[in-house]
């Protein structure tokens, strides 16, 4: 061994040793660390103590109860500061039962290390012990005997699997080539055409095999109504057995149709059919679960509380989620909806006195949306804010706990962040968590969004229990980078001379100053970003004019609010540094309104409505995580934010919306394709060749399977459309002429038909 390994093994003996002191005194930081969250513990609740630690310090309630069981290790072994006992090992001593935790502790005093690993040895060692030999080989032979039996059920499964897929096409078959073509011929089977009982026996015979294979793989399902609301996979497993029984009895086709009611008799509707897919051989998706969208696939259903101006709706909207109702306690901001997407369903009411029955009607709706108003969480408010109109934190969590939505999200200013609101927003987390929900709360900052935006809000968002997705932060690859001169130059700048003309203006004239300022600005404007937009009644001009620096740096005067841009006559003389004043267009704009979208708070309050309002693009980047958690797809954030929200044009116009509002006119362009190829295919007169042939078009049309169901809904909607139209103008024409005048008869009069 040379000099130089000697040398080499010493400074590794001392590396181990700092690291053997290191780990002493982080041991001995991990005592401190437990012992300050005992003290916040002890002054509130746990749940509470466990929200305020997640929201200020970023400490998860795992790692907090961590830090309570160590305080409590400590207090019982204090001979464990001494080992310099790693934060691994205190989390293995905290997941351990009583006893296994006692002969660690005893391993640990010893010299002996303590991991994962040595903590299961120490579990199997003490179950073993207290089995004994005998038991232990009785539980090892019960083990071997029910993988076995689990690999013969597998086997069975995908035996059933198999039958039940070919039963599924044959009854399919059977209903295509037996029913009725066209309602003009009537409403029964063909039992007239040759082999119709022939197949209706093998039918039965099938379904009574498959039935005998269920029961044997899978016993004897309760009926649907004795499941839970949401165990869905119980309700369609029983809804297949009622299907196979059904099949097996012969009470299908002429004797019962394809309904579950039997007295329907209904051989139009493919319920019992659809019932048998559940157990049919699965096959994957054509869209990959990795596969990423850039637009949702279908719609979710939202419930939203506090709909403001609609910035919250207008996002919510162009992320794929249908409203169910919109609530809104003032009169402006709910006529601002009204107006602005006549479509959405709201209602002007103080959720305070909205009844629980009636919030129950929603139950288990797939988003509750809510904001709170940036009025009771400024800087300057305190704890006499909360429980005033303005506090909608006891009512949401009253909405929640009845409703049960699958998730919601909870969205306001970045107000709740500050040392006076913090604990009250620990409060109204912990309240959330204890309903059943996975609750994580996030700042969204603007200016990483396309915003020109020097702020944030902080959104709460719940996922219940129950659901297998999660909520991911919306976080671009990347960030959209806007800044004031980009995005508000053209509505700050409405009379500049032309570039060709600049040369014809007179020095000193009104329109010169006003081109040397408007060129100042843009290059003042250049990186800037607005930070908050003040609330025009709430606030002081004092308070929003606090730093005068900071309104430069902007390049807007903040004392207050102008009706319009900068004119031409307010350069009487030199002014290159002026600041022009905020007019709503630019604060609407600012916060990421559509140009068109129109503030209906006449006589003041519009400028509050923008301030209180969620910028649409962040609630359809929040939305669209959601809609990830709950539908299992995965969404393209940077693709899927840059069309705009919503096409302007449908903006107050109420006509039909397809889609929600997003990209209808390629929705159109399908419908017309498929309305047309439908008139085609309609001369076919084979049911079963008209159907294939339109499920072939269907699929030309849309190429994602997960979106041609809603195409066809939409079909249907304008079919459905066209027909009561047309019945109305036959109505029309088949209408008798009026006694009051029988010498008129137009040429679609009675008579002349």
């Amino acid at each position: 061994m040379t000099q130089k390994t000697f040398l080499d093994e010493e400074k590794l003996v001392d590396a181990v040793d700092t690291l053997k002191r290191t780990m002493e005194r982080l041991s001995k930081l991990l005592v401190k660390a437990a012992k300050v969250v005992k003290r916040i513990r002890t002054e509130t609740t746990a749940d509470v103590a466990e929200a305020l630690l997640m929201v200020q310090a970023g400490i998860t309630p795992e790692d907090a109860r961590l830090f309570k069981a160590i305080g409590e290790l400590i207090e019982d072994n204090p001979d464990l500061l001494e080992r310099g006992v790693s934060a691994e090992t205190f989390r293995v001593l905290f997941s351990a039962s009583d006893p296994d935790r006692a002969e660690a502790i005893r391993a640990i005093k010893a010299g002996l290390p303590v991991g994962e690993a040595k903590m299961k040895h120490l579990e199997t060692h003490r179950r073993w012990i207290e089995t004994g030999a005998a038991q232990t080989a009785l539980a090892a032979r019960s083990a071997a005997i029910e993988s076995l039996a689990a690999r013969n059920v597998r086997a069975l499964l995908g035996e059933l699997e198999s039958q039940a897929t070919d039963l599924r096409k044959a009854v399919a078959d059977f209903a295509n080539y037996f029913g009725p073509g066209a309602p003009q011929q009537g409403f029964e089977m063909e039992t007239q055409r040759a082999g119709y009982f022939e197949t209706h026996a093998e039918i039965t015979a099938k379904a009574a095999s498959v039935l005998h294979l269920f029961q044997r793989v899978l016993g004897l399902v309760d009926t649907p109504e004795t499941f839970e609301p949401m165990n869905s996979n119980a309700l369609a497993l029983a809804q297949s057995r009622h299907a196979l029984e059904r099949l097996s009895s012969g009470c299908f086709g002429h004797s019962g149709g394809f309904a579950f009611d039997v007295a329907a008799d209904d051989v139009f509707s493919w319920e019992i059919i659809d019932a048998l897919d559940y157990i049919c051989t699965q096959s994957p998706p054509e869209t990959e679960p990795s596969c990423l969208l850039s637009r949702p696939p279908r719609n979710l259903r939202v419930l939203e509380l506090g709909a403001g101006a609609g910035g919250q709706a207008l996002g919510l909207m162009s992320a794929g989620f249908e409203h169910v109702a919109l609530y809104e306690r003032v009169r402006k901001r709910a006529n601002t909806l009204k107006a602005n997407w006549p479509t959405w369903p709201v209602r002007c009411a103080d959720l305070r006195t909205v009844p629980d029955a009636e919030l129950a009607r929603h139950h288990g709706v797939d988003l509750l949306a809510g904001g709170i108003s940036s009025n009771m969480l400024s800087r300057q408010s305190n704890k006499d804010k909360r429980g005033n109109e303005d506090d909608l934190v006891p009512e949401l969590i009253r909405a929640v706990r009845v409703v049960q939505p699958r998730a919601f999200m909870i969205e306001s200013a970045r107000g709740f962040s500050f040392e006076s609101h913090v604990s009250y927003l620990a409060e109204f987390k912990a309240n959330l968590i204890d309903l059943g929900y996975t609750v994580e709360s996030y700042r969204l900052d603007m200016k990483l969004y396309g915003l020109p935006r020097n702020d944030e809000r902080i959104v709460l968002v719940g996922i219940r229990q129950d659901e297998p997705g999660t909520f991911l932060p919306p976080v671009l690859r990347n960030p959209i980078d806007r800044y004031v001169r980009e995005t508000l130059e053209d509505l700050v700048i409405r009379h500049e001379t032309p570039a060709d003309l600049k040369h014809s203006i007179q020095r000193d004239t009104p329109q010169w100053h006003y081109n040397n300022w408007a060129y100042r600005w843009r290059s003042r404007t250049l990186e800037s970003r607005i930070a908050t937009i003040s609330r025009e009644w709430k606030e002081s001009r004092g308070a929003r004019q606090k730093d005068s620096r900071a309104e430069i740096t902007e390049g807007f005067d903040r004392s207050e609010f102008a009706v319009t841009p900068p004119r031409v006559e307010d350069f009487q003389k030199e002014n290159d540094y002026f600041l022009p004043r905020m007019t709503q267009e630019i604060a609407a704009r600012a916060q990421g309104f559509p140009d068109r979208w129109a503030f209906k708070a006449i006589g003041g309050g519009n400028i509050d409505m923008i301030a209180d309002a969620m910028p649409p693009v962040l609630a359809k980047a929040v939305g669209l995580q959601i809609y990830s958690a709950l539908a299992g797809v995965t969404f393209d954030l940077d693709a899927a934010l840059v069309p705009p929200i919503v096409n302007e044009k449908q903006i107050g116009t109420g006509s039909l919306r397809l889609n929600g509002g997003r990209e209808s006119a390629h929705t159109w362009t399908q419908i017309e394709i498929l309305l047309r190829g439908e008139a085609d295919i309609a001369k076919e007169p084979n049911a079963k060749k008209r159907q294939a042939k339109f499920r072939s078009l269907l699929k030309e049309v849309e190429p994602n399977h997960m979106r041609r169901t809603n195409l066809v809904k939409t079909l249907h909607r304008i079919q459905w459309e066209q027909e009561r139209r047309a019945t109305e103008d036959h109505a029309l024409i088949d209408r008798p002429v009026s006694r009051r005048n029988p010498g008129r008869r137009g040429r679609f009069s009675r008579a002349s038909v």
